[in-house]
């Protein structure tokens, strides 16, 4: 006859501390029967013990037996419904400030607060927020990011956090102002009156709603005054008033419009030309748009040109530009266009990345390498010649993660029959052999890591 003497866990009423967590215990004092015992639970295999007291540790929340026979076939069970408390929750509630719906009620004030409610869990709760305050609540805070942990009696935890929003700065101060928004902060108006600008209560200057600025004339000062008795102003191809000191009898400006288009009296490289076909820098342009010494751009035919866009080097040249290469200073780096539905790049005339679309309409990338239908490498995104090196790579998966060996229905193998399959095939079962990856010269990352995890899986459950 066999008696057993079972205890189990007590966290403060509960035999798992915290909800989901996995501290519950059953220990069993074996009385009677001849030992050794076959101890069967009901969530694994059976284990031989030759002592009488038997502890179970790690258990999560829900029903879990056993089952003891000594070799004298006689047996007793025991059953329990391990508990655990309610999960442990954090809420938090700022306050809000209408009609923005912030949680301050104006900028950089310190009128904003938080109230926390926690629920599930064994009470009494401690409260511990990130900037070191222990209280439930808070008042009196500013525009900042706050996070709680809330702790129950068993030493369960759970956290929220929140950053709390206050308005825009609405004021405009007369020492000077930093970190503005132009899009909203601004000196202006909002409807159709314009601005006036004003010192002595004499309006200076005034910006209509159409936009116009009126200044007299006598009051502007573009210059310090001087004893010349004129002076010469014009905008510059940056925008940017510019005045000329009359040194010459008839001082002119470096930029006048002129039919050319404009002339640059100062360096006539800078000239554009227009007859027909614009030319900067050259009288006689070759195509709609040319400019002289960097860069040519063309719909023409006339030399052999097809493209729309070519940058040539510094250096002269008297024939028709090959459309398939596009070159800096003339040191074969740059781009090509070796055939159709290609682009590659060269560093000195070596090609060193290549994209490129097949006729299935795939997209590849070949860096150090030129993919190809020979070995279908013209099926990946992207082909590497060389080493690859990344501090972290993802490998998506198309097989299901190999959990399933602890399925209760999973046929593990036995030893006998592992060893018949290694002595015939000469490698583990589902794995391929050396030979099928010699012939691949290649294998899937993601399923061999997959199927590596599987026999570990195995293995791990064979020993248990």
């Amino acid at each position: 006859m066999i008696i057993l003497q079972a205890t189990s866990s007590n966290h403060n009423g509960y035999n798992v501390s915290c909800n989901g967590g996995q501290d519950g215990e059953i220990s069993i004092s074996i009385i009677g029967g001849v030992a050794p015992y076959t101890v069967k639970w009901s969530d694994m295999l059976p284990v031989i013990s030759g002592v009488p007291n038997i502890v179970r540790p790690v258990l999560p929340a829900g029903y879990i037996a056993v089952s003891i026979t000594d070799v004298l076939n006689n047996s007793a069970s025991y059953s329990k419904t391990l508990t655990e408390p309610p999960p442990l929750n954090v809420s938090i509630t700022p306050s809000v400030y209408p009609p923005g719906n912030y949680n301050l009620s104006a900028w950089r004030s310190l009128d904003g607060s938080i109230t926390t409610t926690a629920t599930g869990g064994i009470p009494p709760y401690s409260y511990s927020w990130n900037d070191g305050v222990s209280t439930k609540d808070r008042t009196g805070l500013s525009a900042l990011f706050y996070k709680i942990i809330v702790t129950d009696y068993n030493g369960c935890t759970a956290s929220a956090s929140i950053t709390l929003t206050e308005p825009a700065r609405n004021d405009w101060r007369t020492d000077g102002n930093s970190g503005t928004d132009p899009s909203t902060q601004f000196i202006g108006t909002t409807d159709s009156i314009g601005l006036s600008f004003r010192t002595f209560n004499q309006e200076r200057m005034k910006i209509s709603s159409n936009g116009l600025i009126s200044i007299p004339i006598e009051k502007l000062l573009i210059d310090e005054p001087s004893s010349d008795s004129s002076r010469y102003v014009y905008i510059d191809h940056n925008g940017i008033l510019k005045k000329i000191d009359p040194i010459d009898p008839n001082p002119s400006p470096c930029i006048n419009y002129t039919t050319r288009w404009f002339t640059d009296y100062c360096n006539h490289s800078y000239d554009i030309y227009t007859s027909g076909n614009v030319g900067i820098g050259i009288k006689a342009p070759w195509t709609r748009f040319h400019v002289q010494g960097n860069s040519l751009f063309s719909s023409l035919t006339d030399f052999g040109i097809t493209s729309a866009a070519y940058i040539r080097g510094v250096s002269g040249y008297s024939s028709a530009i090959t459309p398939d290469y596009t070159w800096y200073n003339n040191d074969q780096t740059g781009l090509f266009h070796p055939s159709a539905n290609t682009i590659a790049f060269t560093n000195g005339g070596t090609e060193s990345m290549r994209i490129m679309k097949d006729a299935g309409g795939n997209i590849s990338v070949g860096i150090g390498i030129v993919p190809n239908s020979s070995d279908n490498s013209n099926t990946y995104k992207l082909v590497v010649g060389g080493k690859l090196g990344a501090k972290e790579a993802w490998v998506s998966l198309g097989s299901p993660w190999p959990d399933y060996v602890f399925k209760k229905n999973y046929k593990l193998r036995t030893l006998y029959e592992l060893e018949k399959f290694i002595d015939a095939k000469g490698h583990l079962p589902g794995l391929p052999s050396a030979n099928e990856i010699a012939a691949q010269d290649k294998f899937n990352v993601g399923e061999m890591q997959i199927k590596l995890l599987e026999k570990t899986e195995e293995n791990t459950l064979g020993h248990l």
